[in-house]
């Protein structure tokens, strides 16, 4: 009985096993079924789509040259490990040392956006480009030269515009918000260094936010998908079936940084706010609020009556500011910016962030569990107005410095029992302070000629400057082997 039992399931499978396999055998020298006129209807689709749409593609050659203000040799912790590094920095100097430089080739996509070649990138792949110039391989094989307009790194958004006076094929941007979940998408990259690799997928999910991908990304609203994205793919476009492009591919979540068909793009309407701004201005700005958020728990919500979760709590409000003026409170819930729904803190962030200064903004909120209606006149986002609403001081690190109090220890480590100051701890990169020849492990004695002890005194005097309108200020500094005066300019407000 068991023989005839196993004879009779083998029989089962194998006929299982063939009749599967037939349902995806074509059929040939017959009439094709329509679910395979539609496949083959699809396949010809996105094959439309890639040839109409890769000659606006193009492949990113950019050379870096850093300086080692970026290495942690010019980076000092918080607390500093006292090592031969410091005794170096201090004792030596800036003067008299030749620049040190590490360069580098980053490899990526963009794609052209108009006809006199303007094209979208992705911040980290051309930021900090060689004299400003990147090198661009079009689908014919043309390379030509292109020079970078201007970058966000909030957003990892770039613009470039190819130095050549020639219309040029280029790619439309589509309205992103209209992009749902489940929709076909393509990606064209240059995958692994293969020029104008065309994957496929569909929208995974849209309005991702709190990504960790390795850089600072203040406004994340991601579309998600799994059309595979490989390193190389970066900056260039995702595209829908009408070939627009829908967002910039510019991450990716895998195992050792290869798809695992979770791939993350910047919606077109994100690049398209912030490549206007950097065409016309190199620069951009955006709105300014002037409130602190906090977590808006199910238990809070039921405390300010509330029904759901859905919006973004006021934690404080910086005095002076548009949300200051406008009226918002603490424990305010705004659930609402020109009408459209605010479901998190992050949406209110691009929301804002999204706008210009001095733009009028109607803010729908929640109070006691009753809705009001205010009206706030946006400031402008700044370093140093994100400084004051964490409670600190922004121009030095608008100047390119970050310092720390001399300790004790830091002073018998050096030798120097009488030192004063305050030592730099970092330097970011082509900063002004950075141009002056300022570098971690220098300290800075005085500021206008006032003697600094704390990192707090140094920061009030920065402060005063700025407050009474002074263009430039000066920094009394010593490396060990003596001092000198460093004159640096101070940002506007």
């Amino acid at each position: 009985m068991d023989l005839i039992y196993r004879n009779l399931r083998s029989r089962a499978i194998s006929i299982g096993v063939v009749l599967i396999a037939a349902t995806f055998v074509v059929p040939t020298g017959a009439a094709e079924t329509e679910s395979f006129k539609a496949l083959r209807a699809m396949g010809k689709a996105f094959a439309s789509i890639a040839q109409k749409a890769s000659p606006a593609v193009v492949n990113i050659v950019c050379e870096k040259e850093r300086g080692r203000e970026s290495s942690e040799n010019f980076n000092l912790p918080q607390w500093y490990p006292f090592d031969e590094d410091l005794f170096d920095m201090f004792r030596r100097g800036p003067r008299g040392r030749s620049p040190h430089f590490r360069r580098e080739r980053a490899r990526g996509t963009g794609f052209i956006i108009s006809p006199d070649g303007y094209l979208l990138t992705n911040n980290h792949l051309v930021s900090d480009a060689k004299d400003g110039m990147i090198e661009v391989t079009l689908s014919n094989g043309k390379e030509l030269k292109a020079k970078v307009i201007g970058t966000d790194p909030g957003s990892d958004v770039a613009v470039a515009k190819i130095d050549r006076d020639e219309a040029f094929p280029f790619i439309k941007l589509a309205d992103s918000d209209a992009l749902e979940v489940g929709e076909w998408v393509l990606a064209i990259g240059n995958s692994f260094g293969l020029s104008h690799t065309v994957t496929f997928g569909i929208v995974s999910a849209k309005g991702r936010h709190r990504l960790a991908l390795g850089r600072d990304l203040d406004f994340q609203d991601f579309i998600q998908t799994d059309a595979a994205i490989n390193p190389g793919n970066s900056g260039g476009p995702l595209l829908n079936l009408d070939g627009e492009a829908v967002g910039i591919n510019t991450a990716l979540a895998g195992p050792s940084g290869v798809s695992a068909g979770i791939g993350f793009a910047i919606p077109s309407n994100m690049a398209q706010g912030i490549s206007d701004q950097l065409i016309a201005t190199g620069t951009v700005r955006r709105g300014f609020l002037g409130i602190q958020m906090g977590n808006l728990t199910n238990k809070r919500a039921e405390a300010l009556k509330l029904k759901n979760t859905l919006g973004a709590l006021v934690e404080s409000v910086l005095e002076g500011t548009a949300a200051a003026k406008a009226g918002l409170e603490p424990d305010d819930v705004i659930v609402e910016v020109n009408g459209r729904p605010i479901d998190s803190n992050q949406k209110l962030l691009n929301n804002i962030a999204m706008l210009a200064p001095e733009t009028s903004v109607r803010l729908t909120v929640m109070r006691n569990g009753r809705r009001k209606f205010m009206t706030a006149i946006l400031g402008e986002r700044s370093e140093r107005a994100l400084a004051r609403l964490g409670g600190r001081s922004g121009t030095l690190r608008e100047m390119g410095l970050e310092v720390m109090n001399i300790s004790p220890e830091i002073r018998e480590a050096l030798g120097e029992e009488d030192l004063q100051g305050v030592m730099i701890r970092m330097v970011t990169p082509q900063s002004s302070a950075a141009q002056e020849g300022l570098r971690a492990g220098t300290v800075i004695t005085k500021v206008n000629r006032t003697p600094v002890d704390s990192r707090k005194k140094l920061n009030e005097l920065v402060e005063d400057a700025v407050d009474r309108g002074k263009e430039t200020i000066l920094f009394i500094v010593t490396d060990g082997s003596g001092e000198r005066m460093v004159h640096l300019r101070l940002p506007k407000e």
